[in-house]
């Protein structure tokens, strides 16, 4: 079973749950594995779109500065962290970047050969969703390695991991990426002395819309039954994907 030798780790290192911490330091020790952590700085601050006119001669001066604090205050707090985590004897590293930060990632994992990125998502104050960003989507969409989002508040007891398939026996593509992605959730398994896999598939019934809403080509109560019938078939591909892997 594969196991994680180099990891990545996206923070800005201020809003570390110690539990999580916890939890991305168990992956690394038993995995025996080294860990960078990177932090992104945005190169064009929206909140210099706010200046006034007369004040837009300064704006490029003061980005220019407001980013190299940034990259030095974040630097300083990276450090501290690797500092802790060395004398743990966990080999580690930190870099400040600057850029849109889900390409810079990509940009890291491609030059360095990360095989796991972890990356907290923090939790919604008005919801109890997860505060999950555009670039977080697209990381997960466009990296070249297993991506691993961590919620900061963890249970107390033990991980519980989520892992999201989309079977399809008439596409081979499909299906390896799916065998692969179980592979991974299982190797974090193994990171922990106990876990919890939940698996989803997402889908949607096409068509369906139009059946109900446009002309009347088949009774509500059939179009019921086939949407149970695709569930049914969904649970049961999903299903044999797992047992194939176990």
């Amino acid at each position: 079973m594969k196991t994680f030798k180099n990891i990545l780790w996206v923070t800005d290192g201020k809003n570390v749950g110690k539990k999580g911490l916890s939890r991305l330091l168990t992956v690394v020790k038993n995995n025996n594995a080294r860990i960078t952590l990177i932090d992104v700085i945005d190169e064009t601050p929206p909140e210099f779109s706010l200046l006034s006119s007369s004040s837009k001669s300064t704006t490029v001066k003061a980005q220019k500065d407001f980013q190299n604090i940034q990259v030095s205050d974040s630097q300083t707090t990276l450090k501290n962290i690797v500092e802790k985590l060395k004398k743990t004897g966990i080999q580690a590293s930190c870099k400040v970047l600057k850029g849109k930060e889900f390409i810079e990632i990509i940009r890291r994992t491609l030059r360095h050969k990360y095989d796991l990125v972890i990356k907290n998502v923090v939790d919604s104050k008005r919801s109890s969703l997860l505060s999950m960003k555009n670039e977080d989507i697209q990381l997960m969409r466009n990296c070249p390695c297993p991506v691993l989002i961590m919620k900061p508040k963890v249970r107390d007891d033990y991980p519980l991991l989520l892992a999201a398939l989309d079977p399809d026996p008439l596409n081979p593509e499909r299906n390896d990426l799916n065998h692969l992605i179980l592979k991974h959730t299982l190797s974090l398994e193994r990171s922990f002395k106990k876990c919890e896999i939940h698996i989803v598939n997402a889908w949607n019934f096409h068509g369906e819309f139009g059946l109900k809403h446009g002309r009347k080509f088949l009774p509500n109560s059939e179009i019921r039954s086939m949407g149970y019938r695709e569930k049914r078939r969904r649970k049961e591909l999903a299903n044999s994907s797992v047992k194939c892997n176990s």
